[in-house]
């Protein structure tokens, strides 16, 4: 080491965070000044050596990296660890081996940040990371580089030279870049929320000599960026074990530390709808059930007066299907249902999902997913729908060995039944199981199947039809968003993988006008699940024993002749199949009521 580097080193202990070189070169700078100034007035080293190793650079010419590509799981190994073996984790050399595949970590990271980026550009510019003089040498550009902190792989620059069509700034090194008028169409100043101003006309609308500014290469040209505003998560697990396969937790580490993924409590909204549906389908609910989506009032004590419940689109459709209200995300037909099947019984029935009741609403509001979950959680109860009907545990650590490379832990994760499960005594038997390793049936296999063929006409023609630009026919999902648009989700899977994209603020504040699920969250779940499904075979929907099918008529959900014109095919649990014909029915008022809820309007 030089004198300089032995100087820096020996002025890190009094405080390693705020004198980081890296992150601080100013005040890593002075502290190795006064070291230096210490070691010549006790006489270790003279004015010669100590002038000449004050004018050395501190030699950190590149941003802080994390060492690993998933920090935000990093940390929750860390975490475990210390839980685990308390201050001895950081010094036995424990080698732990994960479930993380790096394939899918790098595509989750990616995914994050481009949708967020996405999102970010449709609301607007809001100026600079800094705004001064331009400075006179490439010194003090570096030294402006230098005391910008790194975010989120995007390059630092300083504008150097700006007119109206161009821009030309620095990046460090030997590197320059040029920002072009058209690049810049998406920075319209930002006047308030969901207020911005007129595309810019001149590249100095937007940029001013001087400016440090945030650059992405893309597609071999560089564009402008900012630190977004909003914040997410992607969960990816294997559905059969649990294993988290991939995580990302936020924009960026460096950044904030919180993990959003396992830390995060946010309203689920649309996305709980498939729990909701699947205690009504156990209850006696059939995918044709006919629940009236008209307006209603409803008096709770507990919701501060009337509560008039109304669908996204402010739309009202009358008597509706439940397939199709589960596809259409319909608000007001979850309502009629939930009000129909009871809170208690909804609410002790969802939390065989996982669901924590304490974080669940004792009202209404439920069937809107008014409750709280992590991302890490919703991942693991859609899991239940991807693998037949069982509940598998999250889990992410495999194994830890010693220093000598013997076993200390080894995971012995709960797995699902896989197909055929012909050893089960009996359909459906909730909680039943034949080997000690086997997951937990929580679902009744037959349930499972309506929802999941329910979930995938949701991405075939329902709120994440987007989706089907994958050109794929075995993925299904939900999307998910809140009130005033606070939280965007897309819960969806494959066979064999399952995902949880979900986007918000931090702050909890609107992500803005028509950022729903299907805007905001899908399309990350849909760049994630694009690279880890490459190459994937087909896995159609493959329906358990107890499964018929019937045709029926579409307005009523009644039987109907082979000749009907308006008759489609559904599926049925074989003892719930409609009994009565649709010609008997020559009319559904809107304000009907039933015995049964294979027959009627709620």
């Amino acid at each position: 080491l030089s004198l300089a580097q032995i100087a820096t080193i020996a002025g890190l202990p009094k405080a390693p965070s705020s004198l980081n070189p890296v992150s601080n070169p100013e005040a890593a700078r002075a502290r190795r000044r006064y070291v230096l100034t210490r070691m010549l007035d006790e006489g270790y080293i003279d004015r010669r050596q100590h002038d000449a190793a004050a004018a050395v650079a501190l030699g950190v010419d590149r941003p802080l990296r994390a060492a690993s590509p998933a920090p935000h799981f990093t940390e929750m190994i860390r975490a475990d660890l210390v839980a685990r073996y308390g201050a001895d984790a950081y010094t036995s050399g424990y080698t732990v081996r994960t479930t993380l595949r790096p394939d899918l970590q790098a595509a989750a990271v990616r995914a994050v940040r481009r949708g967020l980026a996405s999102h970010d550009r449709r609301h607007g510019w809001r100026g600079p990371v800094r705004r001064g003089a331009l400075p006179e040498d490439r010194a003090g550009l570096e030294a402006l580089l230098a005391a910008t902190p790194a975010l989120g792989g995007y390059a630092n620059a300083v504008v150097t030279q700006a007119g109206a069509q161009a821009a030309y700034l620095y990046l460090g090194g030997e590197r320059w870049a040029e920002l072009r008028l058209a690049e810049l169409a998406w920075a319209r100043p930002v006047h308030g929320v969901d207020h911005y101003g007129p595309p810019p006309l001149a590249v100095t609308d937007v940029l001013a000599e001087g400016d440090v500014v945030r650059l992405e290469r893309e597609d071999g040209v560089w564009r402008l960026r900012q630190a977004p505003q909003a914040e997410g998560a992607l969960v990816a697990l294997d559905p059969d074990s649990g294993a988290v396969l991939a995580l990302v937790g936020g924009f960026d580490f460096a950044a904030s530390k919180f993990n959003r993924a396992s830390q995060a409590r946010r309203q689920p909204g649309s996305g709980f709808k498939p729990f909701l549906y699947s205690a009504a389908l156990e209850y006696g609910y059939t995918p044709s059930t006919i629940v009236n989506d008209a307006p209603i009032v409803y008096r709770d004590d507990s919701l501060e007066g009337a509560w008039r419940p109304k669908n996204y689109s402010g739309d009202f459709h009358g008597p509706t299907r439940v397939r199709t209200a589960l596809v259409r995300s319909l608000n007001v037909v979850s309502v009629r249902i939930l009000k129909h099947i009871g809170i208690p019984y909804a609410r002790d029935y969802v939390a065989r999902f996982g669901f924590a009741p304490e974080r669940l609403p004792n009202n209404l509001t439920l069937a809107l997913g008014t409750g709280e979950a992590t991302p890490l959680e919703m991942a693991a109860s859609f899991a239940i729908f991807a693998n037949g009907g069982y509940r598998v545990a999250p889990y992410w650590i495999a194994r830890i060995e010693d220093r000598d490379g013997a076993a200390l832990y080894a995971a012995q994760p709960r797995r699902a039944c896989p197909p055929p499960c012909a050893q089960e005594a009996a359909l459906g038997d909730v909680g039943w199981m034949f080997a000690e390793d086997q997951a937990p049936r929580v679902l009744d296999r037959r349930v499972r199947y309506q929802i999941a063929s329910m979930l995938h006409d949701a991405v075939r023609t329902g709120t994440a039809r987007r989706a089907r630009e994958l050109g794929r026919d075995d993925l299904a999902g939900k999307t998910g968003t809140t009130n005033s648009l606070r939280d965007a989700w897309f819960n969806g899977f494959h066979p064999d993988l399952v995902a949880t994209a979900w986007v918000g603020r931090d702050d909890n504040e609107s992500l803005g006008r028509r950022e729903t699920g299907s805007r905001a969250a899908l399309p990350i779940w849909m760049d994630f699940m694009r690279t880890a499904l490459a190459g994937a075979p087909p896995r159609p929907l493959e329906p358990p024993p107890g499964i018929v099918q019937a045709r029926i008529d579409a307005r009523t959900g009644l039987l109907a002749d082979a000749d009907d014109a308006d008759s489609i095919v559904e599926t049925y649990r074989q003892e719930l199949v409609p009994t009565r014909l649709a010609d008997s029915v020559l009319q559904l008022p809107h304000d009907a009521q039933a015995h049964t809820p294979e027959q009627g309007v709620f």
